[in-house]
């Protein structure tokens, strides 16, 4: 029964550490802008974060989490910490 336990929390930390890299089909759909234009409304602020230092991987993690807000496009500004990359964004559903 441990080892069940255990095998279960393993698979469980495996699957939440993808999702923050591996970008998501609804994430896909998410595109990153540089500004957002007029027919584009706020949805909420997103941070996607990377332990590794990698830049692209903090972005997918902030498209899928604007994915779940049912956003379309991004604007995100990305802040490096040593291995820490943070990828702060604002989702936007935009018409």
């Amino acid at each position: 029964m441990k080892n069940l336990m255990r095998l279960s929390i393993a698979v469980l930390l495996v699957s939440c550490a993808v999702s923050k890299t591996k970008l998501s089909d609804d994430g896909k759909k998410v595109k990153i802008i540089d500004y957002p234009g007029e027919n584009c409304h706020a949805l909420g602020k997103v941070v996607g974060i990377n332990e590794e230092g990698i830049e692209e991987l903090a972005q997918n993690h902030a498209r899928n989490l604007a994915a779940r807000l049912d956003a379309n496009a991004i604007k995100i500004e990305t802040v490096s910490n040593g291995n820490m990359v943070k990828a702060n964004g604002i989702a936007y559903n935009c018409e």
